[in-house]
């Protein structure tokens, strides 16, 4: 058990049957509210927990075990930092598991003759097989390149590289052209631990389809349009209702869902489901541009339950994507009757 004070009061417990429990504590305020976290991945169990104080908060680390590419593995992480803290920069909000934030911005690049169009573009971080695409900044790219084109990169140096139209093929030809140029790409290298499972992808603000990571820890996006992503495993975060009251002197009644209203805060992302049912909350609208991220929703949202009957308490809302999910506020109509 580690007491963690800043930026919120929360004690963290480790049970010994590896499940995480936390609970929000404010004896002053006399607040009190238990949660259970559920980690992603597989056969996953927390085997040690602890904190470290810094100078802006206090940090909380976690050993966890899981099956990766079913095989055991134990990896050491810590909780990310709280949108509310103002830290981190949206782009850059971890809502995953045993995630990695990574850059793929492309760089500047030129190229020269040497036995061959040699690019040059100071610390590139590519690596062979790897595919990018080119675009320039005015003036001509050189007219053995096309934008739009993939190109796999080869013989790689820590400030150079040479391109090749296929993985192992010939290289291209030199030629000049004019202007300045630049490279981009659409492979997340660096994701060896979680080689096998199938992971969420955030950038820019936005969700990506979810991927499986290859052997070679490498995550191919469908496109070229990230810079920075933030990948890993995914989780539902979920808030479950309690049962209604019943009316006073009532001892066999029936119940009905009529309508839910929240007060969202500075999020994204939420479904409600009830009886077996699940209707997402729509943020996106017709006015709003596909691929363009949207605004994180802050306001009420109401929800017609159409009356369907409540046979038990199984209202929930959930967070289903690596948004934040700040509910402020719930309220539930529900209809009762009988004797």
């Amino acid at each position: 058990m580690v007491w963690q004070e800043r930026p919120l009061n929360i004690i963290w417990m480790m049970m010994d049957d590896g499940r995480l429990l936390s609970l929000s504590y404010d004896r002053q305020a006399e607040f009190a509210a238990w949660a259970e976290h559920i980690i992603g991945g597989t056969e996953v169990k927390i085997t040690d927990i602890g904190m470290i104080p810094t100078a802006t908060h206090d940090q909380i680390w976690f050993k966890i075990q899981r099956k990766i590419n079913n095989t055991t593995k134990y990896y050491v992480e810590t909780l990310a930092r709280f949108p509310m803290e103002q830290a981190l920069e949206r782009n850059s909000y971890v809502f995953s598991d045993s995630a990695k934030t990574i850059s793929i911005a492309g760089k500047t690049f030129s190229v020269t003759n040497s036995l061959g169009m040699l690019v040059h573009s100071t610390g590139h971080g590519l690596v062979d097989t790897q595919i990018i695409q080119v675009s320039n900044s005015g003036g001509a790219l050189p007219n053995t390149l096309v934008d739009g084109t993939d190109y796999y990169v080869k013989y790689v140096d820590a400030n150079t590289f040479r391109l090749s139209l296929s993985s192992g093929g010939t290289s291209i030809a030199f030629n000049a052209g004019s202007g300045t140029h630049s490279w981009r790409t659409k492979e997340v290298r660096g994701h060896d631990h979680l080689i096998g499972e199938n992971v969420q992808i955030y950038y820019g603000g936005m969700q990506h389809a979810s991927k499986t990571v290859a052997s070679t820890g490498t995550v191919t996006l469908e496109h070229f349009q990230a810079t920075d992503t933030v990948i890993g495993l995914p989780y539902e975060g979920e808030i479950e209702t309690l049962e209604p009251s019943a009316p006073d002197n009532q001892y066999s009644y029936s119940k009905r869902l009529l309508n839910l209203q929240l007060i969202i805060e500075e999020s994204l992302g939420i479904e409600v489901s009830y009886n077996d049912l699940q209707e997402e909350i729509l943020f996106r609208s017709m006015l709003n541009q596909m691929g363009v991220k949207i605004d994180l929703f802050t306001g009420k949202k109401d929800l017609s339950l159409s009356g369907i009957g409540w046979d038990t308490h199984n209202l929930r809302i959930i967070s289903n994507g690596p948004f934040q999910m700040q509910i402020n506020a719930l309220v539930i109509e529900s209809e009762t009757g009988g004797t």
